[in-house]
């Protein structure tokens, strides 16, 4: 097994370029200092098929110079990609651990060497579905560009549809904090053709909005037939929008409490308000 001396300073590059500087290759051990104590511990990541189903798991493995092995092991966890950067800038570097749990749902996992043990950092909740002010072990959503002490989770978002969004973060007294604007930003293909044709929303009834454009806001109606697709949203009080011809603003949503589910759209369930919804299960 060819071990590899690996120089991991304050990210000189940012976003996917950063990224792949950062990624470790599988089965191949690294030479890395962990906690900063100026010994490099050995790392080593592979991913392994279990069970019937050929499931797969990620397991790292971190050696001290001693000879003693902190190892990690996750649960099912498909395409994974490991990445090694100290994100912070403190002299100690973070290990990155994401992939697919199952069906396109993403999450990233944080581990840090203390005290001769992998411990996982905790992530504010990004999780699909309703938020809280709460914590977990993982990030939700698939690692996809770092960068002056953040990194950016891609994951799958559900508000009059379902949608891959983006959320980032900054690694904070120990844990990552939201280091955004709040909102959800929906990624979309920079063709914008397939989108376009699976992505938008069609009216069945006048919309009010706001739109935006060079800094000002101006009330509007987009009247029934035109279409939207959707660019960011809280997921509970507000959605952004883009039009084909290029117009940009948003407008109000609320929780349809009587319905069960979706959003309350200028009074209406989504479903009288928009043709067709591209919800995924």
């Amino acid at each position: 097994m060819m071990v590899l001396l690996a120089c991991l300073p304050v990210l000189a590059e940012e976003g996917e370029d950063a990224l792949a500087a950062a990624a470790l290759t599988a089965d191949t051990a690294a030479q890395i200092d962990l906690d900063g104590d100026g010994t490099p511990e050995q790392v080593l990541w592979r991913s392994t098929v279990v069970g019937e189903y050929q499931d797969e798991t990620v397991q790292v493995e971190a050696t001290s110079a001693d000879g003693e092995t902190a190892i990690w092991t996750s649960d099912l966890l498909w395409g994974a990609q490991v990445y090694a950067v100290d994100l912070d800038s403190d002299g100690k570097t973070e290990l990155f651990i994401s992939g697919d749990e199952m069906s396109d749902d993403y999450v990233t996992f944080c581990l840090r060497y203390e005290g001769g043990e992998l411990v996982q950092l905790l992530f504010a909740d990004a999780n699909r579905g309703d938020n809280t002010d709460g914590y977990y072990l993982s990030g939700y959503g698939e690692a996809v560009l770092l960068g002056d002490n953040r990194i950016t989770l891609c994951g799958s978002q559900d508000v009059l549809g379902t949608y891959m969004s983006n959320r980032t973060f900054t690694l904070k007294n120990g844990r990552f904090e939201f280091a955004d604007d709040g909102l959800w930003h929906m990624v979309w293909q920079a063709d914008g053709a397939d989108s376009w044709e699976y992505g938008a929303l069609t009216l069945k009834q006048p919309l009010d909005v706001t739109f935006t454009a060079d800094g000002t806001e101006t009330a509007g109606t987009l009247n029934a037939g035109e279409q939207l697709r959707v660019t960011a949203s809280d997921k509970v009080s507000v959605v952004y929008f883009e039009t084909p011809d290029g117009r940009t603003g948003y407008f109000g949503i609320m929780d349809d409490f009587e319905n069960g589910w979706g959003s309350l759209v200028n009074g209406v369930s989504e479903e009288e308000m928009f043709e067709f919804l591209p919800y995924a299960d």
